[in-house]
Protein backbone atom coordinates (compact mmCIF):
# COMPACT_ATOMS: atom_id res chain seq x y z
CA UNK A 1 0.00 0.00 0.00
CA UNK A 2 2.70 2.68 0.76
CA UNK A 3 4.30 1.75 -2.43
CA UNK A 4 1.24 2.71 -4.31
CA UNK A 5 1.14 5.72 -2.29
CA UNK A 6 4.27 7.01 -3.15
CA UNK A 7 3.65 6.31 -6.89
CA UNK A 8 1.00 8.16 -6.91
CA UNK A 9 2.52 10.80 -5.33
CA UNK A 10 5.62 10.96 -7.49
CA UNK A 11 3.04 11.46 -10.75
CA UNK A 12 1.58 14.37 -8.97
CA UNK A 13 5.14 15.84 -8.34
CA UNK A 14 6.31 14.92 -11.59
CA UNK A 15 3.07 16.96 -13.35
CA UNK A 16 3.38 19.76 -11.14
CA UNK A 17 7.42 19.97 -11.81
CA UNK A 18 6.47 19.79 -15.40
CA UNK A 19 3.90 22.28 -15.49
CA UNK A 20 6.30 24.56 -13.74
CA UNK A 21 9.12 23.85 -16.50
CA UNK A 22 6.59 24.32 -19.38
CA UNK A 23 5.70 27.70 -18.02
CA UNK A 24 9.63 28.72 -17.44
CA UNK A 25 10.26 27.85 -21.31
CA UNK A 26 7.24 30.12 -22.64
CA UNK A 27 8.36 32.76 -20.57
CA UNK A 28 5.62 32.49 -18.23
CA UNK A 29 7.29 32.96 -14.76
CA UNK A 30 7.87 36.29 -13.07
CA UNK A 31 9.62 37.05 -9.76
CA UNK A 32 6.32 37.08 -7.89
CA UNK A 33 4.94 33.55 -9.38
CA UNK A 34 8.48 32.19 -8.72
CA UNK A 35 7.88 33.24 -4.77
CA UNK A 36 4.74 32.03 -4.35
CA UNK A 37 5.39 28.77 -5.97
CA UNK A 38 8.54 28.26 -3.45
CA UNK A 39 5.67 29.55 -0.88
CA UNK A 40 3.41 26.71 -1.97
CA UNK A 41 5.94 23.79 -2.01
CA UNK A 42 7.61 24.70 1.16
CA UNK A 43 6.21 23.06 3.79
CA UNK A 44 6.00 19.49 1.32
CA UNK A 45 9.47 20.18 -0.74
CA UNK A 46 11.50 17.32 1.10
CA UNK A 47 9.16 14.84 0.25
CA UNK A 48 10.52 15.15 -3.45
CA UNK A 49 12.75 12.09 -2.41
CA UNK A 50 9.41 10.09 -3.06
CA UNK A 51 10.03 10.97 -6.63
CA UNK A 52 13.50 10.27 -6.30
CA UNK A 53 12.28 6.53 -5.69
CA UNK A 54 14.12 7.27 -1.93
CA UNK A 55 17.44 8.25 -3.55
CA UNK A 56 18.05 11.88 -2.55
CA UNK A 57 20.09 11.42 0.35
CA UNK A 58 22.33 9.18 -1.12
CA UNK A 59 22.91 11.98 -4.17
CA UNK A 60 23.21 14.52 -1.28
CA UNK A 61 25.65 12.32 0.53
CA UNK A 62 27.80 11.55 -2.64
CA UNK A 63 27.41 15.38 -3.75
CA UNK A 64 28.60 16.60 -0.26
CA UNK A 65 31.38 14.07 -0.33
CA UNK A 66 32.68 14.81 -4.05
CA UNK A 67 33.38 18.32 -3.12
CA UNK A 68 36.03 17.47 -0.78
CA UNK A 69 35.40 19.73 1.79
CA UNK A 70 37.74 19.96 4.44
CA UNK A 71 37.37 20.53 8.46
CA UNK A 72 37.27 24.30 9.52
CA UNK A 73 35.72 25.36 5.78
CA UNK A 74 33.26 28.15 5.49
CA UNK A 75 30.55 26.96 3.07
CA UNK A 76 28.28 29.29 1.21
CA UNK A 77 24.98 27.01 -0.17
CA UNK A 78 22.90 29.49 -2.94
CA UNK A 79 19.27 28.50 -3.17
CA UNK A 80 19.40 26.24 0.08
CA UNK A 81 15.83 26.33 -0.49
CA UNK A 82 14.76 23.77 3.16
CA UNK A 83 18.03 23.18 4.08
CA UNK A 84 17.97 19.85 3.00
CA UNK A 85 22.12 19.43 2.56
CA UNK A 86 22.97 20.91 5.72
CA UNK A 87 23.65 17.50 7.49
CA UNK A 88 25.81 16.29 4.86
CA UNK A 89 27.57 19.21 4.72
CA UNK A 90 28.00 20.08 8.47
CA UNK A 91 29.30 16.41 8.74
CA UNK A 92 31.93 17.35 6.27
CA UNK A 93 32.95 20.74 7.85
CA UNK A 94 32.96 20.11 11.19
CA UNK A 95 31.83 22.29 14.55
CA UNK A 96 34.87 24.58 13.41
CA UNK A 97 33.45 25.17 9.97
CA UNK A 98 30.93 28.03 9.18
CA UNK A 99 27.88 27.33 6.90
CA UNK A 100 25.74 29.56 4.88
CA UNK A 101 22.55 29.06 3.25
CA UNK A 102 20.82 31.71 0.96
CA UNK A 103 17.02 31.49 -0.80
CA UNK A 104 15.06 33.52 -2.64
CA UNK A 105 12.09 32.28 -0.59
CA UNK A 106 11.22 32.98 2.68
CA UNK A 107 9.03 30.05 3.03
CA UNK A 108 12.07 27.76 2.11
CA UNK A 109 14.32 30.01 4.55
CA UNK A 110 11.91 29.14 7.16
CA UNK A 111 11.81 25.76 6.80
CA UNK A 112 15.73 26.12 6.78
CA UNK A 113 15.83 27.66 10.44
CA UNK A 114 13.55 25.04 11.53
CA UNK A 115 15.81 22.36 10.46
CA UNK A 116 19.12 24.49 12.41
CA UNK A 117 17.21 24.78 15.10
CA UNK A 118 16.31 21.41 15.46
CA UNK A 119 19.68 19.97 14.24
CA UNK A 120 22.26 22.36 15.59
CA UNK A 121 23.49 23.61 19.22
CA UNK A 122 23.13 27.63 20.39
CA UNK A 123 26.15 29.24 18.63
CA UNK A 124 27.23 26.92 15.96
CA UNK A 125 28.14 29.34 12.88
CA UNK A 126 25.23 28.45 10.77
CA UNK A 127 23.40 31.53 9.08
CA UNK A 128 20.84 31.66 6.47
CA UNK A 129 19.43 34.86 4.78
Amino acid sequence: MKLKRQFWLGIVVGLSAGSALRRVRTGGFRQDSIQRMYSVWAPIYDLGDVYMLGQLPRMRRIAAERLRLERGASVLEISCGTGANFPNLQARIGPTGRLVGVDYTPAMLAQARQLVASMYPPGLPCALG
